[in-house]
């Protein structure tokens, strides 16, 4: 029993595995990254609402039931609060390193991973988002912020590969034209989306352009909290109805 516990303990430290979590804020977005042989993860958005505080009753008890006690950095694609509005409750009850809250970046280091940013720009409106393209787990991800069809357009031939794509605007009519969505051929559709939002996301639409190309979707309002470990062509989702 002793060993157990000390092994349980230094799990995160043991562990190589790249694991990715797209964790369920409702109507935001925030993706937590878990660093390897750490005790640590990087943020991609932290979410937020008006009504809850979302660092105390999702983000950090998730973070914690992972053995994380320690943000390196938390990457804000732009200033839309349901992608930044957590930060200051995330500062205040734990423990974070960095905050990265410009876009005007060419790539960032998650781990030991580098990741693009694919739509370096001044500006921190919608189309000013962040849009990080990378590879964590063996995993080719695309995280869209969200980037209309407009940066779509302007990004799509800096694009190889993509195994999971972090859908752009949480599934709305103004981003994933359907020429993009199979011109990336992505395997992988998350959509980081409140249960019965006011704005209708995501868009039929979207669904339909998605289930024509044969993505699988996978959507927080649906599936909750939903998670990567190694190669996605293994099936390896990890706490998919977590």
């Amino acid at each position: 029993m002793f060993l157990l516990l000390i092994y349980q303990y230094n799990k995160p430290y043991i562990s190589s595995d790249e694991n990715v979590y797209f964790l369920n804020v409702g109507q935001g977005d925030c993706t937590i990254f878990i660093v390897p042989n750490s005790k640590s993860a990087v943020l991609v958005d932290t979410g937020g609402s008006l009504y809850k505080d979302v660092a105390s009753n999702e983000i950090i008890p998730f973070l914690e039931s992972k053995g994380i006690n320690q943000i390196d950095n938390i990457i804000l694609t732009h200033d839309d609060f349901d992608h930044v509005g957590a930060l200051s409750s995330l500062r205040e009850n734990f423990n974070v390193k960095k905050v990265t809250n410009t876009s005007y970046f060419d790539y960032v280091y998650i781990g030991n991973r580098k990741f693009t940013n694919l739509n370096k720009s001044i500006n921190r409106d919608n189309d000013g988002s962040i849009v990080l393209y990378g590879v964590y787990g063996d995993i080719n991800y695309l995280l869209m912020g969200d980037a209309s069809t407009k940066i779509e357009d302007k990004i799509i031939d800096k694009i190889d590969k993509v195994d999971v794509l972090k859908v752009g605007h949480h599934g709305s009519s103004s981003s994933s034209d359907y020429n993009f969505l199979k011109r990336i051929k992505g395997k992988v559709a998350i959509i980081s989306v409140g249960e019965n939002n006011k704005y209708g996301h995501p868009h039929e639409s979207v669904l339909n352009s998605l289930i024509e190309l044969n993505y699988i979707i996978l959507r927080t309002d649906i599936h909750n909290d939903i998670g990567f470990r190694k190669s996605i062509f293994s099936l390896s989702f990890v706490d998919y109805f977590d």
